[in-house]
């Protein structure tokens, strides 16, 4: 009888063991995430003369800063609510691709073990959570993203710079450097401009294996509503974003973040 009672014991150990491995293991995926930038569909070149964009008005703008915070990233299930987290938070800076060649290549994320299944749509926040966005990120690691990119909190705003826009726009149509021209620094945070977007589209990872996700940013897209309505460069009040006063132009650029972004 004690062997009996011994060997259901172990039996038993064994069951619960085995259904625990799975529900920590389970059946899992690699998803890289690749960032391209890029204006009208041409890669966007910064800091480089060579490489000028033409404005929907038909000026030319040629761009030296562009980043941005992500964060709660992550996949919706095909069926029901849940979501399989990606990235928490992460600092995406095209700024230094001043080459075509480093603007054609993708900023990228890898990350593993994310659960295998069918998803439906990329949800991304674009900038930082209220409950992160403050001046404490001294609490954080080195390595954490806020306190890498500490120089992106804007203590007059109280707020992180959820992205950064720099640029020198030609107001009179006679190319940058031959005429008037125009520096424009679109510095967009602050609380209520903390936006997620949902990026849909059919996304199946299977077991072991790895999927490339690409998300393009469109700029020209971001300065141009869905209507055709482009925010206009010659206008002074337009240059930049220093200050509370220029709610309108941060909200005309965070609106458009949903057409800007394409998961490809």
């Amino acid at each position: 009888m004690k062997k009996l009672i011994f060997f259901l014991f172990v039996s038993t150990l064994f069951i619960f063991s085995s259904c625990d491995d799975d529900a920590v293991l389970g059946d899992t995926s690699t998803v890289n995430l690749n960032f391209t930038a890029v204006f009208s569909g041409d890669p966007l070149v910064f800091q480089n003369s060579e490489y000028q964009y033409k404005y929907p008005a038909g000026n030319q703008i040629m761009f030296s800063d562009l980043k941005f915070f992500i964060s709660e990233v992550a996949l919706l299930e095909e069926e029901g609510g849940d979501e399989a987290e990606l990235i928490d938070i992460q600092n995406v800076n095209f700024s230094n691709n001043t080459t075509l060649a480093e603007a054609e290549r993708a900023i990228s994320f890898s990350l593993p073990n994310i659960p295998s299944g069918k998803y439906k749509a990329l949800k991304i926040g674009i900038g930082v959570p209220a409950d992160l966005n403050n001046e404490n990120y001294s609490q954080y690691g080195e390595n954490h993203p806020l306190r890498k990119n500490s120089g992106e909190y804007w203590s007059g705003w109280q707020s992180f710079i959820f992205m950064k826009i720099n640029a020198v726009y030609d107001i009179d149509s006679n190319d940058i450097g031959n005429g008037t021209d125009a520096s424009l620094g679109h510095h967009l945070g602050g609380n209520q401009f903390y936006k997620i977007i949902s990026l849909s589209k059919p996304i199946t990872l299977e077991p072991d294996q790895e999927i490339n996700l690409d998300i393009e940013l469109d700029l020209a897209k971001l300065y141009e509503s869905q209507s055709g309505e482009y925010l206009d460069l010659t206008n002074s009040d337009h240059f930049s974003t220093h200050d509370q006063s220029k709610v309108g132009v941060i909200t005309f650029l965070t609106n458009n973040y949903e057409r800007a972004f394409t998961l490809k």
